[in-house]
């Protein structure tokens, strides 16, 4: 190796030793330390302002409440006038005849039992596809049975004045198979009320007024009757 060689292979070892020595001296050097970035996810969700938080703080705390009237309205607009109780798997496929006989009246107020089989024969040979036959003609037969008729003073002017009077009716219903015997369908306590005027001293417009309160509840718990039997049909 030659003096000019070795001088220029002396100078490039010093300059890369310099390099090392100072390691901001190269372009391509990085630091040993990082800043955190002022941008983020993070500093993001701590930028942004908490009037959004204490909102959603406070509609959990009533959340609660909330939940309370909501099933109170449904409670009100489902079961307003009546409560029911049992049920049964229902009609089994491929039912096509059924035979609705005149209700058992264990009351002492006359005609309910014909009103009320009157009533739910209307509304399955309106409503449904079954055919309402004559009991030997049926393939399940649905059974009444009018269990309690009772009243209840809802407002009067006097000590002895009633002007509003709540009448109360429970029923029996059950649906029997005719084939198997089995009770596919009931409800033993069900109850439905309407409530009629008693502002009146005449005994016509009293009796009428009281009737047409049972009209009513028949025509109203034989609709549900229908429905819930033929619910999952």
């Amino acid at each position: 190796m030659n003096a000019h060689t070795a001088r220029d292979w002396q100078g490039l070892c010093v300059r890369q030793g310099v390099q090392e020595l100072n390691p901001t001296a190269s372009s391509c050097a990085k630091p040993h330390h990082q800043a955190l970035p002022s941008t983020g996810p993070l500093t993001a969700l701590r930028r942004l302002p908490a009037a959004p938080f204490r909102l959603l703080s406070s509609f959990v705390s009533y959340l609660p409440s909330v939940l309370c009237l909501l099933s109170s309205v449904l409670c009100l607009l489902q079961g307003c006038g009546y409560r029911f109780s049992g049920e049964g798997p229902g009609p089994k496929p491929g039912l096509q005849r059924i035979a609705i006989p005149v209700f058992q009246n264990d009351t002492s107020e006359p005609g309910l039992e014909a009103l009320f089989a009157s009533a739910l024969r209307r509304e399955f040979i309106v409503r449904s596809r079954l055919q309402v036959v004559p009991i030997e003609q049926a393939e399940a037969i649905l059974q009444g049975r009018i269990v309690n008729i009772n009243t209840s003073r809802v407002a009067q002017r006097q000590v002895e004045q009633t002007i509003q009077t709540r009448l109360f009716i429970t029923l029996d219903i059950r649906c029997k198979d005719v084939q198997t015997g089995k009770i596919i369908w009931q409800d033993p306590h069900y109850t439905y009320y309407r409530t009629y005027s008693e502002n009146s001293s005449d005994p016509v417009v009293l009796f009428e007024n009281r009737r047409r309160a049972e009209e009513f509840l028949a025509q109203q718990m034989s609709a549900r009757i229908h429905d819930r039997f033929l619910a999952n049909f």
